[in-house]
């Protein structure tokens, strides 16, 4: 069971890497789209940032990639995290079971310390978005 685990942690690790790699390439080919041709005026640069009104049209792409970018980094986060335990518990159960094989000792293997990080169920995702548009 613990070993079932690990693989499907792994699995959506691998997948939440990959979509986060897809919306990298997507919000850059949306940079290199806006410098080849840039808006003139602010009342320009808004639209494309918030996703208001301009023209008769909205277009959310680049507020929208943000947000997927967000939620993908936590996934990776958290599937990380989730992998890191399941690893460490399947560490454990194994040397206790070759216990004797280990008699003259290994390295003791420790738990991740994740308190500089998120925590299992309070990742704040408050205010994520906003620190990232102040970065661009």
């Amino acid at each position: 069971m613990l070993v079932r685990t690990c693989l499907a942690a792994a699995i959506s690790l691998e997948d939440a890497t990959d979509d986060l790699n897809a919306s990298i390439d997507y919000r850059n080919g949306l940079v290199i789209k806006y410098q080849k041709d840039p808006p003139t005026t602010h009342s320009e640069r808004i639209p494309f940032y918030i996703g208001t009104y301009h023209d008769g049209k909205v277009d959310q792409r680049f507020s929208n990639n943000v947000d997927a970018l967000v939620h993908q980094v936590d996934d990776c986060i958290f599937f990380g995290m989730l992998l890191s335990e399941q690893l460490y518990k399947l560490e454990r159960k194994l040397r206790l079971r070759n216990a004797w094989k280990y008699r003259l000792g290994i390295p003791r293997q420790y738990p991740a310390d994740w308190s500089l990080g998120p925590q299992w169920g309070s990742y704040p995702r408050q205010g994520t978005i906003r620190r990232l548009v102040e970065r661009l």
